[in-house]
């Protein structure tokens, strides 16, 4: 995620624990310098888009994209604001230089995510190849100590089962809420988005009916738009919601269950029977 992005830096999360650019894991985490997140594809710390000749624009510039669908402040240009515009974000890069997210590095930014306190994890990936054994704990392990997990349905305007990705894992973990692409002003599924009565818990806002993208932040410029669709864009809408409910339950003095929040969000959702 580009950290520095006019409409996302006032919203990035920062390590209190870590000194900045010292050379030194201050906080003992396992991480040096992790100020506002880390890049685990390639062990360093910034979390910044890496540009190489092995990605692609959606690739590199996908984090910033995602971040700004759910916590842009949108101050001053894209007429309103992300979901949960006063949230922080924990920037995490599973991505670095290469064309897609090793398991292996998505586990340890899983594991990252709840170690240092985060209350909800956006995966906007997917894939058919099912999760790695430590992948799949971790998710289990970030349900179980309160951490909302929203996990992206797919693009490919298929069913989808238990080897789906993270969203294929969702039946059986209460509190990992997979989510599809709905349009946003008809309330039908998107034609590209992924679907199923089981292992597809929510849909939210990806696109519209007439193909229209969202607008969001990108990564080009520290002041850069653009637009964005997929389940990959739904997904943090959904994630957003979440963060606003848990945000509203903390001001309260209260602590709330991933599952409990996974309830609240299904009861209040809509109910569209196409």
């Amino acid at each position: 995620m580009r950290i520095d992005h006019e409409d996302l830096k006032a919203n990035v999360w920062v390590n209190t624990g870590e000194i900045p650019r010292n050379g030194i894991d201050d906080d003992q985490n396992g991480y040096i310098d992790d100020v506002n997140g880390y890049n685990l594809a390639s062990d360093i710390a910034s979390p910044m888009p890496q540009i190489s000749s092995a990605n692609s624009s959606w690739q590199w510039a996908h984090g910033t994209r995602v971040a700004g669908l759910a916590a842009a402040t949108a101050f001053n240009h894209i007429g309103g604001a992300g979901v949960a515009a006063n949230a922080k974000i924990m920037a995490l890069n599973v991505m670095g230089r290469g064309n897609s997210m090793d398991q292996s590095n998505t586990a340890n930014a899983v594991r990252y995510a709840i170690d240092n306190g985060a209350d909800v994890i956006n995966l906007s990936l997917g894939g058919n190849e099912g999760l790695s054994v430590d992948l799949a704990n971790q998710l289990r392990r970030a349900t179980a100590n309160g951490v909302v997990v929203f996990a992206a349905a797919g693009n490919e305007s298929s069913p989808i089962g238990a080897n789906y990705s993270a969203a294929g894992l969702a039946p059986s973990v209460a509190g990992l809420i997979s989510v599809g692409n709905i349009q946003g002003d008809t309330n039908l599924i998107s034609t590209t988005s992924n679907y199923s009565n089981y292992y597809v818990k929510l849909a939210a806002p990806g696109t519209n009916s007439m193909s229209d993208l969202l607008y969001t932040t990108s990564p080009e410029s520290s002041s850069s738009y653009g637009y964005f669709s997929g389940t990959s864009a739904a997904t943090p809408v959904a994630a957003g919601a979440a963060a606003l409910a848990i945000g509203l339950v903390k001001s309260r003095g209260y602590t709330v269950s991933a599952a409990a929040i996974e309830k609240l969000m299904l009861a209040s959702a809509k109910k569209i029977s196409a």
